[in-house]
């Protein structure tokens, strides 16, 4: 049931849906028995929380998967034990702490979680790596530099997305880097050459976006 909820909530979230999001996060957490399910549901809750701004929500929910990292292994899930996108490592965990910092303007927790998250996806087990998770982290950690007025930074932290081949190149991507070109939009980078030259490269980017999907409303 735990895994059933987790994926509820994620078709809510992908479908703009964060109000769901979060209730079949949290019901889901009521049926967790392994560290994994209720890190990953603790997760989702966080950002889910995140895009409706309940920063108190996301602080108790991030607070919540750290506390379940820590506790240990208790029981074994057969379909975790398969590996691959069934399982949420260390790494998953924090760029969803870095995803939920940035969506509350947290930048500096932004940047700590989603560095952590990209060491641990560059250095981490193969069968733990995933390109898409890898790639928001860094537009998290882009968007973190450009809050700290670091152009450069930012530029440096998006060399490998925007290298992505377009097949690769999935929605959400785009849909992060959104938030970025409008933080470019401002004066302080617009009227920069540095800004500009970003800016481009995001707009040469967006020309292999994917269709986008109809929004499912809610019931």
């Amino acid at each position: 049931m735990s895994r059933v909820r987790g994926t509820q909530a994620l078709i809510a979230e992908g479908s703009r849906r964060p109000r769901e999001a979060v209730k079949f996060a949290r019901a889901g957490q009521e049926h967790a028995v392994t560290v994994e399910s209720r890190v990953r549901l603790a997760a989702m809750e966080a950002r889910a929380s995140a895009r409706l701004g309940d920063t108190e929500a996301v602080l108790a929910a991030l607070t919540r998967a750290e506390q379940a990292r820590d506790d240990g292994p208790d029981a074994e899930d057969d379909l975790g034990q398969l590996g691959g996108l069934l399982t949420f490592p260390v790494a998953k965990q924090l760029y969803y702490a870095g995803g939920a910092y940035s969506l509350l303007g947290r930048h500096e927790q932004a940047k700590s979680s989603s560095l952590a998250a990209i060491e641990l996806y560059e250095t981490g087990p193969l069968d733990q790596r995933s390109y898409g998770d890898e790639a928001l982290a860094r537009v998290d950690l882009a968007d973190a530099h450009l809050a700290a007025g670091e152009i450069a930074g930012a530029s440096e932290a998006l060399v490998p997305v925007l290298a992505l081949p377009p097949a690769q190149r999935i929605r959400q991507i785009h849909d992060r880097l959104g938030r970025v070109g409008t933080a470019l939009a401002v004066p302080r980078y617009a009227q920069s050459r540095d800004g500009r030259a970003l800016a481009g490269e995001l707009t040469a980017f967006a020309e292999h976006a994917p269709p986008r999907p109809p929004v499912v409303s809610g019931p």
